[in-house]
């Protein structure tokens, strides 16, 4: 016990002693110290109700001094009154210094709650969604942003991948990032109007030099063809230089067609004139051309549905699939083997998969495969003709006919490249005829 409690029992005890020496000599002892111990409890009553006090209004013990049990009590309570005052305004500060932070972010930036109800936003987030302070507090978020997709993206709860969308004409980024324990998000916003511009004018500007050299190298092809027929013809010593130049022509040719090609899948996104295609044809007449270009040094094999068909744009498609099979065939030593299957997988989605025996590609080197003029090994790919612009074209394809390419590769042990199709594209036969 501590020297107040100590103090109490002291106090107890002279009041009872002090009692029964004065009903001694007033002759009711019992009645004295009864009144005593009476006069006793009403004190320490009054110092509950101080403590009571001061538990509701610290300030109201502010000077209160004394000694005894309930001073003591008073005092504690007052010291972790003013512990707790302290940590209290390091929290503000410290919260305070959060919301400065989110506000100072050049990106919209939005907490969460466990509910997606909003807690907090920045003025970039209130400009790029159109909130206002305090009205939107506590709303969720999905009540503000009613894009089918992005609601879809808040209930599925999964995001590793972003999203973008249009709101209010304002093309925007969404990230998820959760953190805590308790279910709590940071949405990041990003404006891609300026973005999305600059892209445009990159697509335009190489949409416009591909068209303007696509003349002049026409030309250029022209005469080196007619100086290299002389120089044949007259056994001139200039024929393996001349043979160069051409090559080098052929291939900035074809650099321009894959460009003019890949801006034009860029530009136009519309599929509504998406026919029937006969996808068993198609793969075909692009099989024999790869055996026309592997002059009988690999194994082509085919496993074909000739009743799946698939509603998509015949030329694209027919792109996509000879950049993948013409890649299989300058990647696979002779003597190996490709294989080209065209079949519904277990989803119901049709899949156009080749598989080859070739070289094969490190997992470092798969993320960034699509992407233009990209190369694994650059020597080998110029020396081999490659444009760096065929598996870019592949993906463009894809994201207009939206469907997905999916790698499967390992260095030396050959790849697998597939395309997977929407179930809703595939068709059969007997629909070729209505284009439905």
């Amino acid at each position: 016990m501590t020297g107040a409690w100590y103090l109490e029992i002291a106090r107890l005890i002279i009041v009872v002693a002090f009692c029964y020496v004065l009903g001694s000599l007033v002759g009711h002892p019992v009645v004295v110290i009864t009144g005593g111990l009476l006069v006793l409890s009403l004190w320490h009553i009054q110092k509950a109700v101080n403590v009571l006090r001061f538990s509701r209004d610290p300030e109201s013990a502010r000077n209160s001094h004394g000694i005894g049990v309930w001073d003591e009590i008073l005092a504690s309570m007052s010291a972790g009154n003013r512990k707790h005052g302290q940590e209290l305004k390091e929290l503000e500060e410290t919260l305070g210094r959060y919301r400065q932070a989110i506000r100072a972010l050049p990106e919209g930036a939005i907490i969460l709650g466990a509910n997606d109800e909003i807690e907090l936003f920045n003025h970039t987030a209130a400009r790029i969604l159109g909130l206002k302070e305090p009205d939107d507090f506590d709303r969720p978020i999905t009540h503000l942003v009613r894009e089918p997709r992005f609601i879809r993206f808040m209930e599925e709860k999964k995001f590793d991948d972003g999203l973008e969308i249009v709101h209010e004409k304002i093309p925007i980024s969404v990230r998820i990032v959760p953190y805590g324990d308790l279910g709590k998000k940071l949405l990041l916003l990003r404006d891609m109007t300026r973005m999305l511009k600059l892209e445009r004018m990159r697509r335009d500007f190489v949409a416009n030099v591909s068209h303007e050299m696509k003349s002049p190298l026409t030309v250029i092809k022209g005469y080196v063809e007619s100086l290299l027929d002389t120089a044949e013809k007259q056994g001139l010593q200039t024929v393996k230089q001349l043979r160069q130049v051409d090559l080098q022509t052929d291939r900035m040719c074809h650099i321009v067609e894959d460009l003019l090609q890949l801006s034009n899948l860029e530009v136009d996104e519309a599929v509504d004139k998406f026919v029937v295609v006969d996808t068993p044809s198609l793969i075909h007449s692009v099989c024999v051309e790869a055996n026309e270009i592997s002059a009988g040094g690999h194994k082509i094999v085919t496993d074909i549905d000739n009743q799946l068909m698939l509603k998509g744009d015949y030329n694209e498609l027919y792109s996509a699939f000879s950049n993948i099979v013409l890649n299989a065939v300058t990647y696979t030593p002779d003597g190996g083997t490709i294989e080209g299957t065209w079949r519904l997988n277990e989803a119901g989605s049709p899949v156009f998969s080749v598989k080859d025996t070739g070289v094969g590609i490190g997992p470092e080197h798969i993320p960034r495969l699509t992407e233009r003029f990209y190369r694994v090994d650059q020597a080998r790919s110029r020396e081999l003709g490659g444009t760096g612009l065929g598996l870019a074209i592949v993906k463009h394809v894809m994201i207009r006919h939206k469907a997905e390419l999916r790698i499967k590769s390992k260095l030396n042990h050959g790849s697998v490249f597939s395309c997977i199709f929407p179930a809703s594209s595939a068709r059969s036969r007997d629909q070729k005829a209505s284009n439905a």
